[in-house]
């Protein structure tokens, strides 16, 4: 695939056999022309590997141990085609047949000059992710991964911080934003998440790691101020699942 509007959807994926399969379908099912779905298999022993063979000819996908979700999608990325590359959970599905088309149908004719376009994401449990406020970014990863399309390109330039283990995304968003490339946001929603991932949880080394990524492109007295804001924010998410908890 060689279109300026090609997509490399990538699928990390993990003993996740009773999930893998609506996801998969949601892909093939676009009425986008131009996609392909590669799934990376962190080496499943459960039913995973027997659903991707069984769509075997309609996807790409290989099953191999990695060092974690960001090693597995930067293998994806090396492995695409596309111009364009879309992570999506394996817990995950396109919002509706028509996601990709409407994405690109909310862009210019012409996306060449643009490295990055955003929608949303919404958690099945109903909170909506909007990512089209990259200004926030110096405060917080408000680009949700499963929220945008990147250029593949930009993986040349740079690739995923193997030593951060939840923000790597962030990190990237960050350094997108801080080098100059070019967004376009659009309010179109891209897909439906499950809930309970491996970044919305109130962890303090999550929120950590948060910090040490923005430190690299935030300095003084910003950097102080959104610290407090992550505090917060973490305190905040902490007292929010005892309250769920409790009821």
């Amino acid at each position: 695939m060689t279109s300026v509007r090609s997509v490399s959807v990538v699928v990390a994926a993990y003993n996740v056999a009773p999930l893998i399969e609506n996801c998969i379908l949601s892909v093939i099912g676009q009425t986008h022309p131009e996609m392909e779905l590669l799934v990376i298999d962190g080496g499943s022993t459960d039913g995973t590997l027997a659903v991707l063979e069984k769509y075997r000819g309609r996807i790409k996908w290989i099953s191999e141990k990695d060092k974690g979700l960001n090693d597995a999608q930067g293998k994806g990325v090396a492995m695409a085609s596309g111009e364009w590359i879309f992570f999506l959970g394996a817990d995950d599905v396109l919002a509706s047949p028509k996601a990709i088309e409407n994405l690109f149908n909310a862009c210019p004719n012409d996306v060449s000059s643009y490295d990055i376009i955003t929608g949303h994401a919404l958690y099945e449990d109903g909170r909506l992710y909007r990512s089209n406020r990259p200004w926030l970014l110096r405060v917080k990863n408000c680009i949700h991964g499963q929220g945008a399309i990147y250029r593949r390109g930009l993986f040349r330039e740079k690739n995923y911080d193997m030593s951060l283990r939840v923000y790597y995304d962030y990190d990237f968003n960050l350094w997108a934003l801080t080098s100059g490339k070019k967004f376009f946001h659009t309010g179109v929603l891209l897909a439906v998440l499950g809930c309970g991932g491996h970044s919305d949880r109130p962890k303090w080394k999550n929120y950590r790691e948060d910090m040490r990524a923005r430190a690299r492109y935030v300095k003084g007295l910003s950097l102080f101020a959104t610290n407090v804001v992550a505090v917060i924010r973490f305190l905040y998410k902490v007292a929010w699942f005892r309250l769920l908890r409790s009821i």
